[in-house]
Formats: C-alpha cells, sequence, structure tokens
C-alpha cells in the first residue's frame, strides 16, 4: 500500500500517509473506515449532540443533512439570488481598499516604506457580511457594532 505512520496526537491515533497511491487506496476502497469524525464533548454539548452538519458521524443522518444543504441551502437558485449581496458587498469592500490604501500612501508619505494592509481580516469580513446579509438580512459588521453600542 506505501509507506504510511501511525502517530499518536494524545488520544487520537493519527495515520500519515505518504504517497498518492496509499491515499487513493485509503479513500476509495477503505472509505467507510476512514469516513467518520472524532466525537467532542464541545459537539455534544454545543452542537445538539453532534446534530450538525459539520459534527454528525458519519450515516444515513449525515446524508440526509448533505442533501438538504446541497437541494436547498447552495442550489442554483439561492446562489442566484444571493448575487446582489455577493456584489454590493465585494463593490463596498473595494471601496474601503482604495479608501484606506489613500489614507495610509498619504500618512506615510514622509517615510519610504508602502502602506500595509491585512487582506486576511477584509476577506473574513466580507464572508461574514455576505453569510449574513443572505441569511439574516443584516451584516455582520453592523451586529458587531449593535453590541459594542450596548456596552
Amino acid at each position: 500500500m506505501g509507506l504510511s505512520c501511525l502517530l499518536h496526537f494524545g488520544s487520537r491515533p493519527v495515520l500519515v500517509i505518504s504517497s498518492a497511491e496509499a491515499g487513493s487506496q485509503i479513500f476509495k476502497t477503505h472509505d467507510l473506515i476512514f469516513s467518520d469524525r472524532p466525537k467532542f464533548i464541545f459537539f455534544e454539548k454545543i452542537a445538539y449532540n453532534s446534530k450538525d452538519i459539520a459534527s454528525a458521524l458519519y450515516g444515513d443522518y449525515w446524508r440526509q443533512l448533505r442533501s438538504i444543504c446541497v437541494l436547498n441551502l447552495l442550489s442554483n437558485k439561492m446562489v442566484r439570488s444571493c448575487h446582489a449581496v455577493r456584489q454590493e458587498e465585494t463593490r463596498l469592500m473595494i471601496s474601503n481598499i482604495l479608501q484606506s490604501c489613500s489614507s495610509l500612501s498619504s500618512s506615510s508619505s514622509s517615510s519610504s516604506s508602502s502602506p500595509v494592509l491585512n487582506l486576511s481580516n477584509i476577506f473574513m469580513k466580507l464572508s461574514n457580511d455576505v453569510i449574513c446579509r443572505a441569511s439574516l438580512g443584516r451584516k455582520y459588521s453592523d451586529a458587531r457594532e449593535d453590541v459594542h453600542e450596548d456596552c
């Protein structure tokens, strides 16, 4: 099957596969053996005893959840219905990037270093805002501002 190594990360066994051939055999031939997720107390307490799609054990229930997500939440109709939200949030993100770059470059015009912008945070905000607007009708960043105003 190729080179493989079984490691133990604490009490969790971890199988390391070092070749594509062995990986292919494991994920195709022995898929059911390796397809399950480990049980964590966190998911039992927070995710209603692992009833969400991210933590549910592989089986009929997980396949039913996946089917619901694909047919309803991720259908072409739903994706198209969120197009305007994605387009507007992307436009706002680009506008904010340009505004930040111009303000950073004007403030650092005396120094020789170029402005630095953390794109990871910007893309995370974009993702959160699109998901929240599409599913809840309001931006994630707006909800955070409301929380800060209440404090």
